[in-house]
Order: structure tokens, then C-alpha cells, then sequence
């Protein structure tokens, strides 16, 4: 798979939208589905971030050849040790590795930057797709925890996964997709 991540960039905002606008996109997360005007919203912050050398997130968008940008990924510092996940795929292309292609590229470079011991993720109980993602990528079920987000059915619970710098089978040749310059 040739998949490639670059910097989120306002030009972005239209393909974004296509999948922050579906309920299925964002059943549970606590956003969405989003007005327009709330994935501008969205995309702008996101690609701002990219100019702020503190800024403790940032978004990259995954983009396969001759389909453009496929999905999103982001990387959260939670400790200058500790490193979050977070990854989404338009609707249209579920179920063809795109989610774990993004995590594991997220992964390698979370693991390349200095300090990082530990890279995490969570997700809702309910979802199973992206359970499995982190499972095939490595990362080790640590447990449930509990009413963690509001979302629109209710508080939502979160599985906690992670893997550690020692359990990591390093890929460095992965690096070279992912691009860190904003456009």
C-alpha cells in the first residue's frame, strides 16, 4: 500500500467533510456529525497547529495515489513519555486496512520521536473495527475505562490499548511516508 500522511491543510476541508458529516463517521466520538461550518472549524485549528511549535496535537491527512485524501491522523502528546493515537477513514473505504495502515505509520513515528516510551489509543467498546486495528498493530488490551466521554447516546466507556518502545518492531523505512512540513 503505498499510503502516505501529510500535514491537514485547509484545502482539505471539502474531502473531510464528506465523512465528518455521516452519523455512522462519528457514532462514537464526541463530535459530529458535523455542519459545515464545524469541520472548517475543525480543519482550521488543525492545520494552525501545525505553526505552533507547543502545539500538543496534530492531524495529518492520509492520502493514497489517484484517490487523494483517504482519512486522518492525529498524535497527542499526554506526557513528554507518552503518546496518543487517533485515526479515522472515510466511510466509503472501511474495511480495507486503511485504519491500520495510518496507525502503524502514527506508531513508528510516535516511537521516533525522543522520550517516547509509550503510545496508547483508546476507543468505544462498541467498536470493534478499530479494536481489532489496535490489536493488529501491536498494541495490548489494558482494560475498560469507565464513562470517559459524553457522546450523544450517553457516557461513552473507552478500552484502553498501548504498546511500549521495547514491544515495538521498528520499521524505520515507514518514516519516509510520513511528511511533517505544512503546505
Amino acid at each position: 500500500m503505498s499510503l502516505t500522511l501529510r500535514p491537514i491543510a485547509r484545502a482539505d476541508v471539502h474531502r473531510i467533510h464528506e465523512w465528518a458529516s455521516q452519523e455512522s463517521a462519528s457514532r462514537y466520538q464526541t463530535w459530529g456529525p458535523n455542519t459545515f461550518a464545524q469541520t472548517e472549524a475543525f480543519v482550521d485549528a488543525a492545520a494552525a497547529a501545525w505553526f505552533a511549535p507547543d502545539a500538543p496535537a496534530r492531524t495529518w491527512c492520509a492520502v493514497l495515489p489517484g484517490q487523494g485524501v483517504v482519512g486522518n491522523g492525529g498524535l497527542t502528546s499526554i506526557s513528554p513519555h507518552c503518546q496518543e493515537i487517533s485515526y479515522i477513514v472515510h466511510t466509503d473505504l472501511w474495511g480495507r486496512g486503511l485504519a491500520t495502515e495510518i496507525a502503524l505509520l502514527l506508531v513508528e513515528f510516535a516511537f521516533h520521536q525522543p522520550g517516547t516510551e509509550r503510545v496508547q489509543a483508546t476507543c468505544d467498546p462498541r467498536n470493534t473495527a478499530s479494536a481489532a486495528v489496535l490489536t493488529r498493530i501491536g498494541m495490548s488490551y489494558e482494560g475498560t475505562l469507565r464513562h470517559t466521554m459524553l457522546i450523544r447516546d450517553g457516557w461513552r466507556d473507552s478500552r484502553m490499548y498501548s504498546v511500549l518502545t521495547h514491544e515495538w518492531p521498528s520499521d524505520p523505512s515507514r518514516l519516509h511516508r510520513i511528511s511533517t512540513e505544512p503546505t
